[in-house]
């Protein structure tokens, strides 16, 4: 596990070679693809997978994912791996959060690119009722936004409370925003 984590890709394959589990958790129920996941480990990522690791793995503390956390944390061509390997783009945290949630709330647009190509559904919704496009909005990512607007994300989409994406880009002062929202249909 550590070994994954800190990415000595020599030590995994040892591992591995020796008959070590590809899919070991530690007492978080973290498995060892979803630390080289988040930390850009692509190499052991590739073997662990190779070796039979389950790429749907969720952890015991949130129910995240390897795919969640490459995404979150813009592993561009980790996400592009477990996506071909078979990891759910639609699987989510107990939070709500998902794979293009976190892409978009960290500002990574190739990913939530690749996520919505891949069938991420861009409506998902956090448990406060965020959907990507609001979190995109609320960090100030216009790429995202534009690229959730083309896939054709609901711009009066409501939280639990009824905040909207165009009542956040205003609280922030997002000018650009506020017109690409108001042009594609939102209202206050």
């Amino acid at each position: 596990m550590y070994a994954a984590e800190y990415g000595n890709t020599e030590i995994v394959r040892f591992l591995i070679s020796s008959g070590a589990d590809a899919n070991i958790k530690n007492i978080f129920g973290y498995s060892a693809l979803h630390y080289p996941s988040c930390y850009g480990h692509i190499e052991i990522v590739r073997l662990l997978i190779s070796s039979g690791a389950d790429v749907n793995s969720q952890n015991n503390m949130d129910s995240s994912t390897a795919l969640i956390g490459a995404a979150g944390d813009g592993h561009a061509e980790i996400v592009e791996l477990l996506i071909s390997s078979g990891a759910d783009v639609n699987l989510l945290k107990d939070d709500g959060g998902s794979a293009l949630f976190w892409a978009s709330r960290s500002g990574y647009t190739e990913i939530a690119e690749l996520l919505i190509s891949s069938g991420a559904d861009i409506e998902a919704q956090d448990v406060y009722g965020t959907t990507p496009l609001i979190i995109a909005v609320c960090f100030g990512h216009i790429d995202i936004v534009k690229l959730l607007f083309e896939a054709g994300a609901d711009v009066n989409a409501k939280e639990y409370y009824g905040e909207t994406a165009l009542m956040y880009a205003t609280q922030n002062n997002y000018a650009e925003i506020i017109e690409l929202l108001k042009n594609a249909g939102a209202v206050e």
